[in-house]
């Protein structure tokens, strides 16, 4: 018996310090994103926070790294992660309502837009649904759109859509579930109506920046098909001397869409005698979702404006990537929005620690730092500069 008492006694004391191990390996301290909130007041400039037809919420949340806004548009929520991609989402909603005021028709555009919503479920389903929501059209126009949403041409539409999204100053297959359906609409019109004039639409929200889009990248867009483009794109990246396997993959499984991977094409121009500048196209190639395609290009532009003022000669591809210039300083190219000290963050730097090449590096983007996440970076070296796109 006492054996057997032994045993069990060694078997909780076991079973307790296992319990114990795992506890400090679940909760070593780490802060939990989840749990920071933000005045959006505070993160964008008070006019865009409502416009026309939508209205930012006052509090803003965190997903891995970069700001969570919630836009309440007439239609129903918008989800933007990352400043880039909101951005992106408000320049649509002033397309949309630039549309409907350029039309020569706008009573029929606040209809049509009305009809999309008219159902049960709602903007839930068409904001969470997109692709089942944007092909129930309105009686009478049915027959027209649903063979411009074949599968073949469903993303940018044919010729007619095409130049329509050119004319409106957007990205033919935008993601936007709201504004895809009206661009169907208006191509349709077009004969009946159609779009009075043309118009560049520039919403300018300081401290935001993207890329703009050129009047050639326009024309283009209006003018070819994306297999087109897409075949002109490869080529054109293989002459830059990027991996002709790497360049086929970029134009053929990135989630980008055609117009973004000529703007990731534009930026890589400059980049492309750097060492490393085919990591750069590899991180293009893994991207699924819209956000990160934004999250990418403007990865890129900061790149470009640290070779701009000094050449860039190394990229090594981190999670943030770590870029070295001609006098041998190297920067951290961060595109997030705010850092916690949590466990991602402790593996970005166990990474950045085992290829720093200098004592101490910049951190370079508009990110700001959680007190804790501050030191942690201050303990590889990883120092936090102040830059002029800061808010």
């Amino acid at each position: 018996m006492t054996g057997i008492r032994c045993c069990v006694l060694v078997l909780t004391l076991c079973v307790v310090q296992s319990a114990v191990l795992k506890q400090s390996v679940a909760d070593p301290g780490f802060e939990d994103e989840s749990t920071f909130r933000f005045h959006t007041s505070e993160l964008v400039p008070r006019e865009a926070i409502k416009g026309p037809n939508y209205e930012l919420d006052p509090e803003t949340s965190l997903h891995d790294g970069r700001f969570v806004f919630r836009i309440r548009t007439t239609w129903g929520v918008l989800v933007a992660h990352g400043k880039p991609m909101l951005v992106l989402r408000l320049r649509e909603m002033d397309t949309i309502e630039r549309a409907r005021k350029m039309n020569r028709e706008p009573q029929l555009i606040g209809s049509f837009l009305n009809t999309l919503v008219d159902s049960r479920k709602g903007a839930e389903l068409l904001l969470t649904d997109p692709v089942g929501s944007v092909l129930r059209v309105p009686a009478g126009i049915g027959k027209g759109l649903n063979e411009l949403l074949s599968p073949a041409n469903r993303k940018s539409g044919g010729e007619v859509r095409r130049r329509v999204a050119a004319q409106l100053d957007c990205d033919p297959e935008t993601t936007n579930p709201i504004l895809s359906a009206l661009l169907d609409w208006i191509a349709v019109r077009q004969g009946v109506g159609g779009v009075a004039g043309k118009v560049g639409l520039h919403l300018v929200l300081p401290g935001l920046a993207l890329i703009p889009t050129t009047a050639q990248f326009k024309e283009q867009l209006a003018d070819e098909s994306p297999a087109e483009l897409n075949i002109r794109i490869e080529r054109e990246l293989v002459e830059l001397g990027f991996d002709p396997k790497l360049c086929q993959k970029f134009v053929r499984e990135s989630g980008l869409t055609t117009l973004q991977r000529m703007m990731v094409v534009e930026q890589l121009k400059s980049l492309r005698g750097v060492s490393g500048h085919n990591l750069l196209l590899r991180r293009g190639v893994t991207i699924e979702k819209t956000a990160d395609a934004m999250n990418f290009l403007h990865e890129l532009l900061l790149l470009n404006q640290i070779h701009t003022r000094q050449q860039v000669v190394d990229v090594i591809d981190l999670k943030y990537p770590l870029v070295t210039v001609e006098n041998g300083q190297q920067l951290v190219v961060c595109t997030a929005g705010y850092l916690v000290d949590d466990q991602p963050l402790h593996k970005f730097t166990t990474s950045c620690r085992a290829v720093l090449k200098q004592p101490a590096a910049d951190l370079h983007g508009s990110v700001r730092l959680s007190d804790k996440a501050r030191a942690t970076l201050d303990g590889i070296g990883v120092r936090r500069l102040p830059t002029p796109e800061s808010n």
